[in-house]
């Protein structure tokens, strides 16, 4: 592998969704909402911007119309559009809020639609495409704790539905992978009780799913 410099970001920006897409024959990557470089409740942004791979040059696209901006969401591409998922908002107090609300992005029409809202709102969690239809929400965290729960998405339809919960400890920041039928997931942050307070542990480990691909 070589590496080499590559055309910096408009905005400094961390704790971003990002996807690829192909539009036209080309592909792009994507960047959408996080933290700005000032880093105080006034930096979680709305932002987003493409990267044309072929001529390495990155350009500003019209942010992402959730009126607060956020951090930790999550973004897949399925079927000529990309989904951005959850995240978190943060107030001048610095009080956290998880957020259901899901924008579905037009690469062509370089524009936004809101769609269902996901069951529970989610932040750090994984997302995974299946079939190039489906879009699994692994765990993560809900505005006090972790969950277990496995939410997917049906693009065609437009609805949600639950899915076997994780069966390891509920975790967010954790990694995850799917090639055909066979998921994996692996690490991430667990919250425990200790001695009345709440604490943070990596949570070591993998975990294998196998899709029903008669009820995914």
């Amino acid at each position: 592998m070589n590496w080499s410099q590559a055309d910096s970001l408009p905005t400094e920006i961390a704790n971003n969704a990002v996807s690829a897409a192909q539009v036209d024959g080309d592909w792009y990557l994507y960047t959408f909402l996080g933290l700005e470089k000032g880093k105080t409740f006034e930096d979680v942004s709305d932002y987003a911007a493409s990267y044309n791979v072929t001529e390495g040059i990155w350009n500003e696209i019209p942010g992402v119309p959730d009126e607060t901006g956020r951090l930790a969401s999550t973004a897949e591409y399925v079927d000529g559009k990309v989904y951005i998922f959850g995240g978190y908002t943060v107030a001048e107090d610095g009080s956290e809020v998880s957020t259901e609300e899901v924008f579905m992005y037009d690469p062509v029409a370089n524009s936004y639609e809101e769609v269902a809202n996901m069951l529970l709102p989610v932040e750090d969690a994984v997302s995974l495409v299946y079939q190039d239809r489906y879009i699994y929400l692994i765990s993560g965290w809900n505005n006090t704790n972790n969950v277990s729960n496995v939410q997917v998405y049906d693009t065609q339809t437009n609805s949600w539905k639950h899915a076997t919960p994780y069966p390891g400890p509920p975790v967010f920041g954790h990694a995850g992978g799917i090639v055909g039928n066979t998921m994996v997931l692996s690490d991430g942050v667990q919250s425990v009780i200790d001695e009345g307070e709440q604490i943070f542990l990596m949570s070591p480990g993998s975990i294998k799913g196998e899709i029903d691909a008669e009820n995914p």
